[in-house]
C-alpha cells in the first residue's frame, strides 16, 4: 500500500512539473511574440528638378527637399569639368562621390554629391563654375537614409566611343537607393533605361540622364544601363543605405529560459 501511494505522488509530482514546464515555455513564447520589432524603414523619393543648360558663375537653382533627409545632386558638364569647389546647399557644402569627377575624352564630365540632413523649406542650390562650363544639375530628394553611415557603394566608368552605357556596383545591404548620373555625348536621349527614371534631357548635342531603384534584394551586384547609340560618355553610380531603426522596447529576460530555475522535474523530487 505505501508503495502504490509513493507511485501516485511520484505521477503526480510529474504531471504538475511537466504542465508547469509548459507554462512557462508558453509565457515564453507569448512574450517574444508581444514584443516590439525592428522596423524597416523604405526610402521613397520627396523631390527632384533639373533645369537648363547655364554657364553662368555660379550656377543657381531654387530646390525643396519636402521633408528628405538625403540630397544627392548629379552633375553633367560640357567639355571642362566645372571650377570652384563643392557645391552647396543653404550654404552647406556637399559631399563628393569617391568616383570624383568622371570624364571621357573631350567634353563628357559627370560628377554626383550628396548631403544628409538637408534643411527643410525651397533653399538654393549653388554650383561653382568660375570658367563658365557649360552646367546641367539634376537633384533629387529621398526619405529612409540612415544618415548616419549614408553612402554604401560606388563605381564609375567611361568611354570615348561606344553604345549603352552601363555601370555595376556590388551593395551590402538590400533596398537602398541606388541612382546613377550619365552624361552622354548623342545629341538625343536614350531610348531605354533599366530602373526607374528620374529625368533625361537633350542639351543641344549631348544629353544629362538618372535614374535610380530602391527595390534590389538581396543585396549584391546590380548593373544600371542606358540604350543609346555610340558615342563619348561618362557615369557614376552610389548606392545609400536604407534607414534600419534600432528595436528600443523591453528585451526578453535571458533568464526565462535557463535550465537553473526551471521546476524540477518528477523524479528530482526524490
Amino acid at each position: 500500500m505505501r508503495s502504490k501511494l509513493k507511485n501516485k505522488k511520484f505521477v503526480r509530482n510529474r504531471i504538475w512539473s511537466f504542465g508547469l514546464v509548459l507554462a512557462v515555455l508558453l509565457f515564453s513564447f507569448i512574450g517574444t511574440l508581444l514584443q516590439p520589432q525592428p522596423v524597416f524603414a523604405a526610402i521613397g523619393q520627396t523631390a527632384w528638378k533639373t533645369q537648363a543648360l547655364n554657364s553662368d558663375s555660379p550656377v543657381i537653382m531654387a530646390f525643396d527637399c519636402n521633408g528628405g533627409n538625403l540630397l544627392v545632386l548629379g552633375i553633367s558638364v560640357y567639355f571642362d569639368p566645372h571650377a570652384g569647389g563643392a557645391p552647396t546647399y543653404n550654404g552647406v557644402e556637399m559631399t563628393a562621390s569617391p568616383e570624383g569627377t568622371v570624364e571621357a575624352g573631350f567634353g563628357s564630365v559627370v560628377e554626383m554629391w550628396y548631403l544628409v540632413n538637408p534643411a527643410s523649406g525651397e533653399n538654393t542650390i549653388s554650383i561653382s563654375n568660375t570658367n563658365n562650363s557649360d552646367v546641367v544639375p539634376i537633384a533629387s530628394a529621398w526619405s529612409g537614409v540612415d544618415t548616419g553611415d549614408p553612402l554604401d557603394t560606388s563605381n564609375s566608368d567611361s568611354n570615348t566611343g561606344s553604345a549603352n552605357p552601363s555601370v555595376q556596383v556590388t551593395t551590402t545591404a538590400a533596398n537602398g537607393l541606388v541612382i546613377d548620373m550619365l552624361m552622354d555625348g548623342y545629341g538625343t536621349v536614350p531610348t531605354g533605361n533599366s530602373h526607374t527614371l528620374i529625368s533625361s534631357q537633350e542639351n543641344g548635342g549631348w544629353t544629362s540622364n538618372a535614374q535610380y531603384t530602391t527595390s534590389q534584394s538581396p543585396a549584391g551586384n546590380i548593373t544600371l544601363d542606358w540604350t543609346v547609340p555610340s558615342d563619348n560618355w561618362a557615369m557614376i553610380v552610389c548606392a545609400f543605405n536604407v534607414d534600419i531603426p534600432q528595436n528600443n522596447g523591453p528585451s526578453q529576460d535571458p533568464d526565462i529560459l535557463h535550465p537553473d530555475i526551471l521546476p524540477k522535474t518528477g523524479a528530482d523530487l526524490y
